[in-house]
C-alpha cells in the first residue's frame, strides 16, 4: 500500500491533507522520516509513526450499531437518511457493508464491516443465522400462534418460513426467533397470526446480543463478541 493511501485511511484524510503531512516530515517509516508520499508499505509489518505515535492499521473492521427509525440500511440514499451517516467519520474510509438490513422503521442491532467473507457467512441463506426480534403489537394472536411459528409459516404464499421460536410477554408483546431474514418477514408473519407489528427491534444474531449502546450509537465489536458470531 502507498503510504500516502494508508494515512488517508487510518486518519480519514483526503489524499493531499495525507501528502502535506509526508512533505512536513512528520512520518516516519521503520524509525525513520519519510516524505516519498509514493513509498511502498506493509501496512501489517512496518512500524508507521505520525508525530512519534504509532499507528495501527487493521484491514478489516467490525462495528455494531443500535439503529434507530427513520433511518435506511444503505450507504447512500438521495432522500432518505442512511445508517452511515451515524457512523464515526474515522470508519467511513473503510467501504463498509451492511450485515444483514432492518426496515426503515425498525430499530436494533445492525452490523457493518468490511470483511467479505464474515458478511457472507452471516447472510448466506444456507447458514440460517438466527435473529431474535422484540416485537409489539395490537390485536390477539391466534391460540395456537407459537405452534404455527415453530411448524413454520407459508408467507403470501410464496415462501415457508423455516421452524422458528415465539416467546409471548404479555397480551401485546413477545420476542421472536428466526432463521432467514426475508423482506418485512417478521412483520407478515405476525399478520398471518391475527395482529399488527407496532414496533420491532432486533435484539440478537446468534449468539451476539445488542450490547447497551445509545440510540444511534456505534462500538467495534470485540474478540470476544467476533467469537460469538463466528460460533
Amino acid at each position: 500500500m502507498r503510504l500516502d493511501k494508508y494515512l488517508a485511511d487510518i486518519l480519514n484524510l483526503s489524499r493531499t491533507d495525507a501528502k502535506k503531512i509526508i512533505k512536513q516530515k512528520k512520518v516516519s517509516v521503520n524509525e525513520e522520516i519519510s516524505t516519498n508520499t509514493n513509498l511502498i508499505i506493509d501496512e501489517i509489518n512496518d512500524i508507521i509513526k505520525v508525530d512519534n505515535i504509532k499507528m495501527e492499521y487493521k484491514k478489516y473492521i467490525y462495528l455494531m450499531l443500535n439503529k434507530p427509525r427513520g433511518y435506511l440500511s444503505a450507504t447512500f440514499d438521495k432522500s432518505d437518511h442512511t445508517v452511515i451517516e451515524l457512523i464515526p467519520n474515522n470508519f467511513k474510509m473503510k467501504d463498509l457493508s451492511i450485515v444483514g438490513r432492518l426496515d426503515k422503521d425498525t430499530e436494533g442491532l445492525l452490523l457493518l464491516s468490511n470483511d467479505g467473507s464474515f458478511i457472507h457467512n452471516l447472510t448466506s441463506p444456507k447458514k440460517h443465522i438466527s435473529k431474535k426480534y422484540y416485537v409489539e403489537y395490537s390485536g390477539t394472536l391466534k391460540e395456537n400462534a407459537c405452534e404455527l411459528v415453530k411448524e413454520g409459516i407459508n408467507i403470501d404464499n410464496e415462501y415457508t418460513t423455516l421452524p422458528g421460536l415465539l416467546e409471548p410477554i404479555n397480551n401485546n408483546s413477545a420476542y421472536i426467533t428466526i432463521y432467514e431474514g426475508k423482506f418485512h418477514q417478521v412483520k407478515k408473519m405476525f399478520e398471518y397470526l391475527n395482529t399488527k407489528v407496532t414496533y420491532l427491534k432486533r435484539v440478537k444474531i446468534g449468539n451476539l446480543e445488542l450490547s447497551n449502546l445509545k440510540m444511534g450509537e456505534t462500538k467495534e465489536l470485540t474478540n470476544e463478541e467476533l467469537e460469538k458470531l463466528k460460533g
